[in-house]
């Protein structure tokens, strides 16, 4: 039994114009489909996560709390009065510490300090930890509210604020 008995071709199809056809449909989905992968990677890789508005370790900070320590203390910093300048090229922290009171702890006394950032391997620890001059573990590093804090308390030490 022939097929045209079934289906009978139109007289385009007949022609051979239906390739033309079939080839102005692919273009225009062709245009379709390049124009919504080119929308999809505009939407998805156009808007970049710009931190400039986070904080970041390098800078200047300001000590303005101190605070934990066995005794449990809390003492708001005299303004200016101790000021790290943190450099992460040369991974050097030069302290200023002019405080002349003995009653509460404020870090480290004015010097050159090399330091180094280290992951905390421990699941549940801080993530990055700050060790001065190799040995001497300063704590946890952690930013709230562009804040910097460097934090001890999990070893009875103290927990330091820091602003820019």
């Amino acid at each position: 039994m022939p097929i045209n008995k079934f289906y009978k071709p139109s007289e385009d199809v007949q022609k051979g114009h239906y390739i033309f056809r079939n080839l102005k449909y692919f273009v225009k989905m062709k245009k379709l489909v390049f124009a919504a992968i080119t929308f999809c990677a505009v939407f998805f890789f156009g808007c970049s996560s710009d931190d400039s508005n986070s904080p970041s370790f390098s800078g200047e900070w300001k000590l303005i709390n101190v605070s934990g320590g066995l005794m449990g203390q809390n003492q708001n910093i005299p303004a200016n009065s101790i000021v790290w300048s943190i450099n992460p090229t040369t991974q050097v922290i030069s302290i200023v510490n002019e405080n002349n009171s003995s009653t509460y702890y404020d870090g480290l006394p004015t010097g050159i300090y090399n330091y180094q950032l280290q992951n905390d391997p421990n699941p549940m620890g801080c993530g990055t930890t700050l060790s001065i001059e190799e040995n001497q573990d300063m704590g946890c590093i952690l930013f709230e509210n562009n804040h910097l804090i460097i934090n001890s308390n999990y070893n009875d030490g103290f927990r330091m604020e820091f602003s820019q």
